[in-house]
């Protein structure tokens, strides 16, 4: 085989190897910026689903800040969180798919005990809830377990070791949450397994002191 023969084959294997690795790292960058873009909300998947336990208002109307919501589901293959603190801006996309169509809900709209899902945009602050910004809040269905919860608030708070009482998520559902001081027998005898329909369960927390003024 002559010199230029050698020369043509080398320059078509060199071609060939450029084409395989150029098309391996199109697809590895493509591969990124789709993992980029679902993080910010083409991803079918929420970063969290659950129910709203706490609420608040901006203090001061006319900012980009509305307020904030508490959120705590469970944690799952789909999502990031179990929950979360996360606030709400003027750019928060909010609908509501109650009806089986989407409709355009306003902040104040939302209420404790509802089910929702949130997308995150931004950073995530790693505390313990972390806390996040919502890019898009979906309302999935309203709930009647915040009423159930104040009903039930002042017997369960007139036990003594008994240190609060709230909502979260457990398989998909609301359930009323009663934080105890200690996991006796006598203590768990006193709290109810169930309250106007929903679970009721129980958490530890250990005594709670509150601050001087």
């Amino acid at each position: 085989m002559s010199f230029a023969s050698i020369s043509r084959v080398l320059k078509h294997t060199i071609s060939i190897a450029t084409l395989f690795f150029c098309a391996f790292i199109l697809g590895f960058s493509l591969s990124g910026c789709g993992t980029q873009t679902n993080r910010e909300g083409g991803s079918k998947s929420a970063d969290i689903v659950g129910f709203i336990s706490d609420l608040g208002i901006a203090r001061t109307p006319g900012g980009d800040y509305l307020g904030y919501i508490f959120v705590e589901g469970e944690k799952d293959p789909e999502t990031q969180l179990d929950k979360a603190s996360i606030s709400v801006t003027k750019k928060t996309r909010i609908v509501s798919r109650i009806s089986g169509r989407e409709t355009t809900l306003k902040f104040g709209e939302l209420k404790i005990g509802d089910k929702v899902e949130v997308k995150l945009t931004g950073p995530i602050m790693e505390s313990y809830p972390p806390q996040a910004t919502a890019k898009a809040i979906v309302l999935l269905k309203h709930t009647g377990i915040v009423r159930a919860k104040n009903m039930l608030e002042p017997e369960v708070m007139s036990i003594s070791g008994v240190t609060g009482i709230g909502i979260s998520s457990r398989n998909g559902d609301p359930v009323i949450v009663v934080y105890l001081e200690n996991n006796s027998s006598d203590l768990l005898s006193k709290i109810p397994i169930e309250y106007a329909g929903y679970k009721v369960i129980t958490e530890v927390t250990g005594p709670i002191e509150a601050f001087p003024r």
